[in-house]
């Protein structure tokens, strides 16, 4: 079976979106329900609400990154995303519904024995993939903008968030991550990569205001868009070929 973790915080966040999406319109009463049935092979989890549901002409990029239809102080448009790669990589799918104004029904599909690396299709090894770890949104966002011509590109906003999808066997052929990472710092989170996948710490590198954090090397945080990709070329080992 998958970590606990892992999927307590992919249903955390469907029923984060939820109470979200219901906390925008008014009704005489709300309902939130999650529900689990199976059949021989799959298992489904659904989170259904009776919130402000999603136009149809947005509902297909619902998991892009920083995709979101929330206000700006209620989402960054990473969960989702982040989510459905931790459910495809157990071999399973994430899926979203929803009709404008009647609410949404995100639901989770999973083997019932569930595979802990699934090889992504051919297309997903066309550009080396990296993974930021930023708490700053804005800084997250540009630097996706960046790189995302050249790099397949997974974020989070915190070291725990970073290894969660390590844990998921995303494939992950870079690291970039601000030395002062929420949650943990660089070396704490260094220290979890080689205790749990020793090959990936030549691929993790850290950027920050100072030269040296707590015994591990720090870029100076780039300025333009040339500097973060230079970044990214050496997290991914393209910049030694």
């Amino acid at each position: 079976m998958a970590p606990r973790s892992r999927l307590v915080q992919i249903v955390s966040n469907l029923v984060t979106n939820a109470c979200h999406a219901m906390q925008q319109i008014e009704r005489p009463m709300h309902r939130l329900r999650i529900s689990v049935r199976e059949d021989e092979s799959t298992l489904l989890l659904a989170v259904s609400d009776t919130g402000v549901g999603i136009k149809a002409e947005v509902l297909s990029s619902v998991f892009e990154p920083f995709f979101t239809t929330k206000g700006p102080d209620r989402g960054t448009g990473l969960g989702l995303s982040m989510s459905r790669e931790i459910v495809r990589r157990l071999g399973g799918d994430l899926c979203i519904d929803a009709i404008e104004g009647e609410g949404a029904i995100a639901m989770v599909f999973l083997p019932l024995t569930l595979r802990a690396d699934v090889a992504p299709p051919p297309s997903d090894r066309q550009r080396p993939r990296v993974l930021l770890v930023d708490s700053d949104f804005v800084r997250l966002r540009r630097m996706e903008r960046a790189l995302r011509h050249d790099f397949e590109v997974l974020v989070a906003q915190s070291g725990l968030d970073a290894l969660a999808l390590l844990e998921s066997g995303a494939r992950i052929d870079g690291i970039l991550g601000e030395a002062t990472m929420r949650e943990m710092d660089g070396h704490a989170f260094l220290g979890e990569v080689k205790a749990h996948w020793p090959s990936r710490q030549r691929h993790v590198v850290f950027y920050g205001a100072e030269a040296r954090t707590e015994g591990i090397r720090v870029a100076h945080c780039p300025d333009d868009d040339a500097a973060w990709l230079a970044l990214a070329r050496e997290a991914t080992g393209l910049a030694l070929h």
